[in-house]
């Protein structure tokens, strides 16, 4: 997929070195796959600065049929992946009409995914650190 597609494998990397399990499928017939086995209790991580890729939305509407939750990385003008979001966090990037490289837009999913990454991290210290404490 486009440069989004590269913030989620990067996220994706970092998730795995703290043990949380996650994938990212780049291609259409796997993404679909993937998420056709997802079951309630399950989190799709949907990042798409425009939120209209047709693939992205396909995912999206067969997570929800599996009763998975969505939350997708998205810019903040209405778009159908808000709308089958489950829960939205939003990046603002002022993007030229050619969207050359996408610059802008990237480098705010990279930041969003990073403090997400720090969180999850920070969290499971502290839980890991109660679980051990006397």
């Amino acid at each position: 997929m486009g440069a989004s597609g590269l913030v989620a494998q990067n996220f994706a990397w970092k998730l795995l070195k703290i043990g949380v399990n996650a994938g990212v499928e780049r291609d259409m017939h796997a993404l679909l796959s993937t998420v056709q086995a997802l079951a309630p209790g399950d989190l799709l991580l949907a990042i798409s600065y425009s939120g209209e890729r047709r693939e992205l939305k396909l995912a999206a509407d067969e997570t929800l049929r599996t009763g998975a939750k969505i939350l997708a990385i998205t810019g903040f003008s209405p778009n159908a992946l808000q709308q089958r979001a489950t829960r939205c966090l939003y990046t603002i990037a002022e993007e030229q009409a050619t969207r050359s490289a996408a610059i802008s837009s990237t480098h705010a999913q990279m930041m969003l995914t990073d403090l997400l990454f720090y969180g999850a991290g920070t969290a499971g210290f502290r839980a890991g650190a109660r679980a051990y404490s006397p």
